[in-house]
């Protein structure tokens, strides 16, 4: 019966795992994002621009290397346009994340990645983080997730369709 053997050498590096690979992210699930990471503008709790200050402490704090909004299966029902314009005009839409269905208020949208959310976030990208606004996976032209691209980079006016 032929013999195998394995070989350990510690001191040799093949390589390095990307710590992009452990990232984190914003789910519209439960309470992970509206009251969890958002409370809005006019909460009490102490916050920046609606995302609650203790929690983007916590962020800092652990040393995230990547934020990805919007996160998990939320992704893939969420549409940019549902988010941009002023947050009280902003229709209500179905939403589902993991099986699981509710109404989405929109009340973080792609305006608040532009506006407030990347101004949050940019305190955590000093500490190594990186911020990825994610597009959804069902099908769709490559102009859906282009232009959201550019909503958020500021170059779209809020009434640009696709």
């Amino acid at each position: 019966m032929p013999t195998s053997s394995i070989t350990i050498c510690p001191e040799e590096s093949l390589g390095t795992i990307s710590p992009l690979l452990h990232g984190h992210f914003a789910e519209h699930l439960g309470r992970c994002c509206y009251d969890g990471l958002w409370v809005g503008p006019q909460s009490s709790l102490p916050n920046i621009g609606g995302f609650r200050t203790d929690i983007v402490e916590a962020l800092k704090r652990i040393g995230i290397p990547l934020l990805r909004w919007p996160g998990g299966c939320f992704a893939d029902t969420y549409h940019w346009r549902d988010g941009i314009g002023p947050a009280e005009s902003r229709q209500r839409t179905q939403a589902e994340s993991c099986g699981h269905h509710s109404v989405e208020n929109n009340q973080i949208g792609s305006n608040q990645a532009r506006d407030n959310f990347a101004e949050v976030l940019t305190d955590v990208e000093h500490n190594g983080a990186h911020v990825t606004v994610m597009r959804y996976r069902k099908p769709a032209a490559v102009i859906v997730p282009i232009n959201w691209y550019e909503q958020v980079k500021g170059l779209l006016g809020n009434g640009e369709q696709s």
